[in-house]
């Protein structure tokens, strides 16, 4: 017996522990091709269903039931069997894991030499990237900017985010230039299979939210049937089915307003579209309380000076869409054009012509024109040197440099002297 195998006897060493082990094969299981192709035949698989159930369901709600989850559950309608429902990762899980992947498979086993560093560099710039589509995911918001001709405003509006705004009465009117409170949109989420208790710090009174439908009306009580929500004040919610289209659907909710002992002293209907907002009393204070669709501020105000439309000659084509604005900063201005092609970009904003009117079936119609501009804000930070809107075409050029030097590489190692394959001469007999 040999040394080695004396000292392993004598210590009772039998190789690596259970969880080394368990670490190794996890590891080369995140990094195996195979999983990578996995993946990828799920991302297609998941992109051609949220495809197909696009013109039923609308755009959002297949972003949010198939690309912004992390799993869910599609129902597939199989010729011999009929419905059958199959539990499925979302999109998120996928890219979840192909990201660990990119990082085990790609990089960290990746052998690192002057011949691999473009095959690097394309690993890198897929990674690029995904943090890119995460950041926008996270950060990034989209709303729209009516204006007509002559108005200016410096805020966008949700087209899918509806919050509870609280403003006290003072005098005659509500203090709308200061928010008291405010009930964000994860508080509404969630709110059709119960009630949720919102206690708003600062205010004398509770609130309890149920409920909640993403697309109702206001009915008068005569058209009240039985089985349907409760009528208040003489008038009732009544469910809709959803628009495809979800920046069409109107919510409502019923709000119960409570003391600070628990007991009901109020209860109202908030409704997306209500002109008359409800008002309640409590300890001899008014105060306003409305559904509004979610706003934010940018750092700059834009007013419509006019808007433009024309169209080809005998048709209906749009020929020309734009807007004549002026950007205003701080007390300067700057005259602008937004047109179809051609949006306004500043400080991470951008604003495209969306939409136009007053028109009925694309013809425009008598009234004062107005301009609909879609508004992206792209999340900003002094860590990110380059806006996150160029990242795709960073990440297309970083990875055409990663393929070109490594296919330049491999042709100047073909290239190369000292590989080149001479056949030797075998000596003619004399």
């Amino acid at each position: 017996m040999t040394q080695a195998a004396t000292t392993s006897a004598n210590t009772g060493d039998s190789g690596p522990s259970l969880p080394v082990v368990l670490a190794k094969k996890l590891f080369r299981f995140f990094s195996s091709i195979g999983l990578a192709l996995i993946l990828l035949v799920f991302l297609l698989l998941i992109t051609w269903i949220g495809t197909e159930e696009q013109p039923e369901k609308g755009l959002f709600l297949v972003q949010e039931e198939y690309f912004k989850s992390w799993w869910l559950l599609h129902t597939f309608d199989w010729p011999v069997f009929g419905e059958v429902t199959l539990p499925l990762p979302g999109v998120m899980l996928v890219l979840t894991f192909f990201t660990i992947n990119l990082i085990c498979g790609g990089l960290i086993m990746l052998r690192k030499n002057a011949r691999t560093i473009g095959v690097m560099i394309g690993h890198f710039s897929m990674l690029f990237l995904l943090a890119g589509g995460l950041l926008q995911h996270r950060y990034a918001k989209d709303g729209y900017m009516q204006l007509y001709e002559g108005e200016e405003s410096d805020e966008f509006v949700s087209y899918h985010d509806w919050v509870i705004r609280i403003h006290e009465v003072k005098g005659d009117e509500a203090d709308f230039e200061k928010d008291a409170y405010i009930v964000p949109p994860a508080v509404l989420e969630g709110l059709e299979k119960g009630d949720r208790l919102v206690d708003p710090e600062g205010l004398p009174f509770d609130l309890r939210l149920h409920d909640h439908h993403l697309h109702a009306t206001v009915m008068p009580e005569a058209f009240h049937r039985p089985g349907e929500l409760p009528v208040v004040n003489g008038v009732f919610l009544r469910e809709l089915p959803r628009e495809t289209e979800s920046e069409a659907n109107v919510a409502g909710l019923y709000v119960d307003v409570l003391d600070q002992a628990g007991e009901k002293i109020d209860q109202g209907i908030l409704w997306g579209l209500e002109n008359n907002p409800w008002t309640v009393r409590v300890d001899d204070k008014a105060w306003v309380i409305k559904l509004d669709r979610e706003r934010w501020k940018i750092p700059f105000t834009v007013h419509l000076d006019t808007f433009t439309h024309e169209f080809h000659p005998n048709t209906g084509t749009p020929r020309v869409y734009k807007s004549d604005v002026t950007k205003i900063e701080e007390g300067v201005e700057e005259k602008l054009v937004i047109e179809m092609n051609e949006p306004l970009r500043h400080r991470g904003y951008i604003l495209f012509q969306s939409g136009w009117g007053p028109q009925e079936n694309g013809m425009p119609v008598p009234g004062t024109p107005y301009s609909v501009f879609a508004v992206w804000r792209n999340p900003t930070s002094k860590i990110l040197l380059i806006p996150v809107e160029h990242w795709p075409l960073v990440t297309v050029s970083i990875a055409a440099l990663g393929m070109a030097l490594h296919f330049l590489l491999k042709l100047l190692r073909h290239l190369a002297p000292g590989r080149r394959h001479v056949k030797s001469s075998t000596p003619s007999p004399a």
